[in-house]
C-alpha cells in the first residue's frame, strides 16, 4: 500500500505546546517524505506563526460540528474547509484532538476519505456516544498511552469495533530539545541560585487536579533538612479555577516560603526552565501523557511524581513513583534524590536515554506512516 501524500490535520489548539508539540516534528518529518500537510486551526497564535514561518499550508477554521442552534454559521465554516481541502486534493484527515472529531468526520465523509482520531484525554461515555455513535466511528484511533486506552475502555465499548486502534506516545525530538544546557545556567544565575542550591521544579497549569500544593509542601518539609533547597513553578492560573491560584499564594505566605518557592509564570520557551532544575516533580492526579515529564527527561533531569495515569508509564522507573496522593512516599523519594547528586545524575542519564528510545518523534512517525498506509 502507498502512503497518502496529502494529509489534512484538524486542531483546536492555537499554541505550540501541549497536544501540538509532537505534531510539529511529524509535520517536518512528513515533508521530508514527500507528504504535503494542510492544517486547519482555530485562530491566530503561535502555531499559525510557526506554520507560516515553515511554509506549511494552513487555514483558520473553527472545528465546530454542524449545529441546529448555529446552523448557518457552522455550515458556512465546514463548507469553506471542505472547499479548501478538496482543492488541495486531500487524501486523509487526521484529527489532532478528539473533540474536533465530529467536524473532521463530516469533512471526511464529504471528501470520501478516511479519518484518524487522536485521543488526547481520558474519554467519557457521554462524549463518545455523541462523537462516535450513530455509525460515525473513526477509521483509526490513536491513543497516547496504554493507561489512557485502558481507562477509556468502558467509554468506547461497542463504539470502535470497526476502528483500528494503536498506542502512539507523544514526545520531543532529542536532537533539538534538551541540548541547551547553558540556558539553564543562565536561568539559575538570574534567579540568584548557586551551585549549592538543589532546585526542584514543576511545570503545569494551576488546576486542582495538578495538586501543586503537594509540591509546595515538599519544599516546606525538606527545607529543614536541606536549607539550600529551592522550588520553582512554571505555569499560571486558568480562568475557571482562579481561586486555586490564590490558595497557592496563601500557602506560600503561611509556610513562610517566599525565599524558597518562586512562581515563574507561563513560559513559552520551557527548555531553559527544565535545564535549570535538578529534579522535576509531577504531582498531577491524572495525565494522559505527561509532556512536561517527557520534556524534563529530554533535558537529562530525574523525574519523580505520583503515578497519575500515564506518568508511571512515561518515567519508567518504579523507584521514582508514588501512588497518587501518597505524599509520605513522594517525600521519601525526593529526600533521597535531593541528598544524592550521583543518583540524580544517574537517573537523569536514564531519563534522557528513555526519551531517545521510546518518545522520539523520528521513531513514532514511522509507526504513524505505517498506520496511514494501512488505512488508505
Amino acid at each position: 500500500m502507498s502512503s497518502p501524500k496529502r494529509i489534512a490535520y484538524v486542531t483546536n489548539n492555537p499554541n505550540l505546546g501541549s497536544t501540538a508539540r509532537v505534531f510539529l516534528d511529524w509535520f517536518e518529518l512528513g515533508r521530508e517524505c514527500g507528504i504535503e500537510s494542510t492544517v486547519l486551526l482555530p485562530r491566530q497564535g503561535p502555531l499559525k506563526e510557526w506554520l507560516d514561518s515553515r511554509g506549511f499550508a494552513n487555514r483558520l477554521s473553527s472545528a465546530e460540528p454542524l449545529s441546529k442552534k448555529r446552523l448557518l454559521g457552522s455550515l458556512l465554516g465546514i463548507s469553506r474547509a471542505f472547499l479548501l481541502l478538496r482543492r488541495r486534493r486531500i487524501e486523509l484527515i487526521h484529527c489532532m484532538e478528539h473533540n474536533c472529531f465530529p467536524f473532521a468526520w463530516r469533512l471526511g465523509k464529504w471528501l470520501n476519505v478516511q479519518t484518524v482520531c487522536h485521543v488526547q484525554y481520558r474519554l467519557e461515555r457521554g462524549f463518545t456516544e455523541w462523537a462516535f455513535g450513530n455509525q460515525h466511528p473513526p477509521t483509526a484511533v490513536v491513543w497516547t498511552a496504554h493507561s489512557q486506552r485502558f481507562d477509556s475502555s468502558k467509554a468506547v465499548e461497542g463504539l470502535l469495533d470497526n476502528s483500528l486502534e494503536i498506542v502512539l506516545p507523544m514526545g520531543v525530538d532529542p536532537s533539538r530539545f534538551g541540548v541547551r544546557a547553558t540556558s539553564g545556567m543562565e536561568v539559575r544565575e538570574s534567579l540568584g541560585f548557586t551551585s549549592d542550591n538543589v532546585v526542584l521544579g514543576i511545570a503545569c497549569a494551576f488546576r486542582r487536579r495538578k495538586r501543586v500544593e503537594d509540591f509546595i509542601r515538599l519544599i516546606s518539609v525538606l527545607r529543614s533538612e536541606f536549607p539550600e533547597i529551592r522550588g520553582v513553578i512554571a505555569g499560571g492560573p486558568v480562568s475557571d479555577e482562579m481561586d486555586y491560584t490564590s490558595e497557592l499564594h496563601t500557602m506560600i505566605d503561611r509556610e513562610d516560603l517566599k525565599n524558597h518557592v518562586l512562581f515563574l509564570g507561563d513560559l513559552v520557551d520551557i527548555e531553559p526552565f527544565h535545564q535549570a532544575i535538578d529534579v522535576s516533580v509531577s504531582t498531577s492526579e491524572y495525565e494522559t501523557f505527561g509532556m512536561s515529564v517527557c520534556e524534563a527527561m529530554a533535558c537529562g533531569k530525574p523525574v519523580i511524581g505520583y503515578a497519575g495515569g500515564s506518568v508511571r508509564e512515561v518515567i519508567g522507573i518504579d523507584d521514582c513513583i508514588a501512588e497518587t496522593g501518597d505524599f509520605p512516599r513522594l517525600l521519601s523519594i525526593a529526600r533521597r534524590l535531593v541528598g544524592d547528586a550521583k543518583m540524580r545524575e544517574q537517573y537523569g542519564r536514564l531519563a534522557r536515554r528513555r526519551v531517545e528510545q521510546e518518545f522520539n518523534p523520528g521513531k513514532t512517525f514511522e509507526v504513524l506512516r505505517a498506520l496511514y498506509r494501512q488505512i488508505s
